[in-house]
């Protein structure tokens, strides 16, 4: 988190931002896990640490996804069925509304929990479940609209540093759309299901993946690879142009 602010200031490139934003609220949600592990029993603490870590990772793929608009904006929209802006506004809008019905179900489950008597949280556990799902399928469309202007693409020059870029984009998103699949499978189980009830799945298919997701960009950051490589790109195609239109060349033609 720390990293990411430091970089995002020092390059300017604020949507990159998300990624400290997103790395806070892992941090604030393993945080209130270790309080509601010493006080079982307390609600606040409990509720907290379900809440933030469900809706954090919203962060990193909005960030993503202003990484695909940048791509598309350097190679030109002919790769693409949608606008740089387009990606930007329908995914933003489906991870909006993700984290919006998911604080909904936290808030509903919180309140079932400590009604007195205390009442069945199904409603807000399904609520919750129904943003994961929509936040699962949203990152699955986006994770093949990115390969399809890959694929689309392939011919455009590339440098190596924006090869590892992509690559690293690629294994943040599908960590992303690993850990969504097995929340909304945990979910689906109930608070007293096997998965919700060990640990060891909760730690490696969350938590390892979500530091991996945001870590690999500390090294490979955006706003360095992307800049350089606009660079080059231009350079080179400028080069092809210029070559192009030498009176050689017509002439031959």
């Amino acid at each position: 988190m720390t990293a990411h602010c430091v970089q995002t200031t020092i390059k300017r490139s604020w949507w990159y931002s998300l990624f400290a934003v997103g790395a806070l609220g892992e941090l604030l949600g393993w945080i209130a896990r270790l309080w509601s592990w010493r006080c079982p029993y307390n609600n606040t603490a409990f509720v907290m640490q379900i809440s933030v870590l469900i809706i954090a990772p919203c962060f990193y793929s909005a960030a993503i996804y202003y990484i695909l608009s940048q791509l598309i904006s350097l190679w030109g929209t002919r790769y693409s069925p949608l606008s740089p802006r387009l990606y930007l506004i329908i995914f933003a809008s489906f991870d909006l509304l993700s984290i919006i019905i998911q604080a909904v179900g936290g808030s509903l489950a919180s309140k079932a929990s400590s009604a007195e008597p205390p009442k069945s949280t199904l409603v807000g556990t399904h609520t919750m479940m129904a943003g994961i799902i929509i936040q699962l399928i949203s990152m699955s469309v986006f994770a093949i609209l990115f390969v399809w202007v890959l694929w689309k693409a392939r011919a455009v020059p590339r440098t190596r540093k924006l090869e590892l870029l992509l690559a690293v984009t690629s294994f943040s998103a599908a960590c992303i759309i690993i850990r969504n699949f097995y929340r909304a499978v945990e979910l689906s189980q109930g608070w007293k299901g096997y998965l919700i009830t060990h640990e060891v799945y909760f730690d490696v298919l969350d938590g390892m993946l979500m530091v991996l997701a945001v870590l690999v960009f500390n090294f490979v950051h955006p706003a360095w690879f992307l800049q350089r490589s606009r660079s080059k790109y231009h350079a080179v195609e400028g080069l092809q142009l210029k070559t192009n239109d030498t009176p050689g060349d017509a002439g031959n033609a």
